[in-house]
């Protein structure tokens, strides 16, 4: 974990925290954690010049372990701090509402969350975006492959973006266009 990883996650705790609304004893408690998190890197960085790519320090990976697990008990933060290969547990949750994998009353809160929200609506929009072009470009992963044809290319408007994205690449590598998709009925 990097010092400019922990604040991105602080960010993104943040926003859930709002959304949630949680109550002023978990406000209380994660500012308590940010305090300790944050005496530990000022701590280990005296003798170093911070920057955000410096990993923290043997005490503050402590520190964010006991932190990490504290937020874990709560299900709707529950691997928030997995920021991994550069994504988020949100924008995997936004993935599998694309693909329409989460349980129904994740999906419903999913769906809301895209219609308050402008930063989770751009996130949409980037990871349909992305998996739009692995699927023209072949990139998909075999289930997730499966999971967007099923689903996603079932939606007149998944098909017509697919077409659009596929026309794009054809007319910019030179080949002839592409015929647009039939919607359910056989019209165009």
């Amino acid at each position: 974990m990097t010092v400019g990883k922990l604040l991105r996650l602080n960010s993104e705790v943040s926003r859930l925290v709002e959304f949630f609304g949680y109550n002023e004893e978990f406000r209380r408690q994660y500012s308590a954690w940010l305090s300790k998190l944050g005496e530990c890197i000022v701590n280990e960085c005296i003798s170093e010049q911070m920057d955000l790519d410096m990993p923290l320090g043997e005490s503050a990976e402590r520190v964010f372990a006991e932190f990490k697990q504290w937020l874990s008990s709560l299900p709707e933060l529950q691997g928030v701090c997995d920021l991994g290969s550069g994504g988020t547990i949100e924008k995997q949750k936004i993935s599998q509402y694309l693909l329409s994998q989460l349980p129904e009353d994740e999906h419903k809160k999913m769906e809301e969350r895209v219609f308050k929200d402008d930063r989770i609506l751009e996130d949409l929009e980037v990871l349909e975006d992305s998996m739009v072009r692995k699927y023209i470009h072949k990139e998909l992963p075999p289930g997730e492959l499966i999971r967007f044809e099923r689903i996603y290319l079932a939606t007149e408007r998944g098909r017509k973006k697919v077409w659009l994205a596929q026309a794009l690449h054809a007319f910019a590598q030179g080949r002839p266009q592409i015929d647009p998709p039939r919607g359910e009925s056989g019209k165009q």
